[in-house]
């Protein structure tokens, strides 16, 4: 009994281990099982995430964009989100301070967009010109009358005006007076009339009995007479004027005259003045010169860009010379120079150029000449 019951215990535990022994083993095949559901669940959702992303990329709307800097036009696929800024800079366009962009750097792009560079360049000039001085007149009661005296001599300030003008794109935009400033005053020329009325003089007539006698003598072979008189007078008189001077005529001439030694062309684009300063042209055409002066009408003193005349400004035709273009001015030939001035004023013919010059002596002297005009850079 005992051997038996024994007997039975020991059947009884290897069926127990047998069963755990099962049931660890369906345990670790369920575990393996999970894990690898596990594994491939993880992977397919990474390679989920990775097919979005790529998607994502993919479905990224691109923009064509255009930029016209500089005459010329350049395309460019840009992506959303990207900004005018950005495509300048991968284009390479360079904006400087003055330069003017059809929309804000930050601004984003979108598709058609056209983005336009305006080159801006701003020079400034300055330029000395007179101020007439003003005359005073004050009676003088000790002064006969008509008679005048300079008291004060009167002379002309000079003041500074600085112009400026703004080129957009190599085409002139502005011109405008940007200051002004007196660097000598004038002074006020003081004369002094009489007013004085002298009393006429008294005359006195004085008359003279002169008698004479003649005495006749007679003779046999001849007979003489002999007689004289004589008067004689002198006179003289003048009269003498002054006036003020209405203007004052500058003695420096508005060209030079005679060929120079220095005056050279070497046909690539550089020109050497008589002065023997070297010039950039880039284009030179063969045109009449005539010249012009000063308008005993003020408001013809005054050009179209707003400056007064002056020597340095001529006018043209706008179809010949475009305003604010700088030139050099010189003979055909090389026999007189004008030397380098601003287009600022308009009224001539095509194929005209209009100087201005100091006086009306000169531009009687200087007439109508075959002049070269350089286009400078």
């Amino acid at each position: 009994m005992d051997y038996q019951e024994t007997d039975n215990r020991k059947t009884g535990g290897k069926k127990t281990l047998g069963i755990l022994f099962a049931c660890a083993i369906v345990l670790c095949i369920a575990a393996s099982a999970l894990l690898t559901l596990g594994v491939v669940g993880a992977r397919t959702d990474g390679a989920q995430a990775a097919d979005e992303s790529a998607a994502a990329e993919e479905a990224k709307a691109v923009c064509m964009v255009s930029v016209e800097s500089d005459g010329t036009s350049r395309f460019i696929n840009a992506e959303e989100g990207d900004t005018v800024g950005d495509v300048l800079t991968l284009l390479g366009v360079a904006v400087g301070d003055e330069d003017r962009v059809s929309a804000a750097a930050d601004a984003a792009v979108y598709d058609g967009m056209d983005i336009t560079v305006n080159r801006v360049a701003v020079e400034y000039t300055a330029v000395e010109l007179p101020i007439e001085h003003e005359t005073t007149y004050v009676e003088n009661a000790s002064m006969k009358k008509n008679t005048t005296k300079v008291v004060t001599e009167g002379s002309d300030g000079v003041k500074e005006i600085t112009y400026k003008s703004v080129m957009v794109d190599g085409v002139l935009e502005s011109f405008d007076v940007a200051d002004e400033q007196t660097v000598t005053e004038p002074v006020t020329e003081v004369v002094e009339i009489g007013t004085k009325v002298e009393k006429p003089a008294q005359t006195t007539t004085k008359t003279t009995t002169k008698t004479t006698t003649k005495t006749t003598t007679t003779k046999a072979a001849s007979s003489g007479s002999s007689s004289s008189s004589g008067s004689g007078s002198s006179s003289s008189s003048g009269s003498g004027g002054s006036g003020g001077a209405q203007g004052t005529e500058s003695s420096t001439p508005s060209y030079t005259a005679g060929k120079s030694d220095t005056f050279y062309d070497d046909g690539n684009g550089t020109v050497t003045t008589y002065s023997g300063q070297q010039l950039k042209y880039t284009q030179v055409v063969e045109l009449k010169a005539t010249a012009y002066t000063y308008s005993s009408n003020s408001k013809y003193n005054i050009t179209a860009s707003g400056a007064p005349v002056q020597v340095g400004i001529v006018a043209a035709n706008k179809n010949t010379l475009k305003m604010g273009t700088r030139v050099y001015i010189v003979a055909a030939g090389g026999t007189w120079e004008y030397g380098v001035a601003t287009v600022g004023d308009t009224g001539c013919k095509a194929g005209k150029v209009d100087l201005f010059m100091t006086s009306y002596d000169e531009c009687m002297q200087f007439g109508v000449r075959a002049a070269k005009v350089y286009i400078l850079e």
